[in-house]
């Protein structure tokens, strides 16, 4: 981790507790990974990231999601990692966000679930879709970031994706569901 921090004022509450705040101008990651996220305890690996001019103080750090959503200024460049949980596995490769502009580009996503293929379909009693997704670049304009940290909803103007490549595998060897029935369109 390196960063650089500007404005920094440090001052001291009557109840002996510390009070700071400041500005991160620059804040590089490289190799980090924070483990047990969300119900699945999930696993975040970030292989690099940069953010720009982002305020912080000492209370918006114990939720992450707070100074994103206080910011109007922030940017996140060059960000690649992966998740992974007990279900899903996701990469993703250059992803930048720029608050000021609300535009959001990702060079290229992947999605697979955890499991490889033999196991998954080996691990399910009736016949289930494994499914994979890679895609090249995802541009999103303008992207409301502060709508995704509050209610997990996607809210884009428009959203171009190229080079999506889709592949549904079902193992029709095994029986299907009975109690389940879908609508047809």
């Amino acid at each position: 981790i390196n960063a650089e921090i500007t404005g920094l004022q440090v001052e001291s509450m009557k109840t002996g507790q510390w009070n700071w705040k400041g500005i991160i101008a620059q804040l590089q990651v490289k190799d980090i990974a924070f483990d047990n996220l969300g119900k699945q305890a999930g696993r975040l690996e970030i292989k690099s990231a940069m953010l720009n001019d982002l305020t912080v103080n000492s209370t918006s750090v114990l939720n992450f999601r707070q100074p994103l959503r206080e910011n109007e200024t922030f940017r996140l460049k060059e960000t690649t990692g992966q998740f992974d949980d007990a279900n899903n596995h996701f990469d993703w490769h250059n992803l930048n966000y720029n608050k000021v502009s609300k535009k959001l580009s990702v060079d290229s996503f992947t999605y697979r679930p955890t499991q490889e293929k033999d196991s998954f379909i080996a691990s399910h009693k009736y016949q289930s879709d494994y499914i994979t997704l890679s895609t090249g670049i995802i541009d999103a304009d303008p992207f409301d970031i502060d709508k995704y940290l509050t209610d997990s909803v996607i809210n884009a103007g428009t959203v171009n994706i190229s080079n999506i490549f889709l592949k549904s595998f079902r193992d029709k060897r095994k029986p299907a569901r009975k109690d389940v029935i879908k609508p047809l369109p």
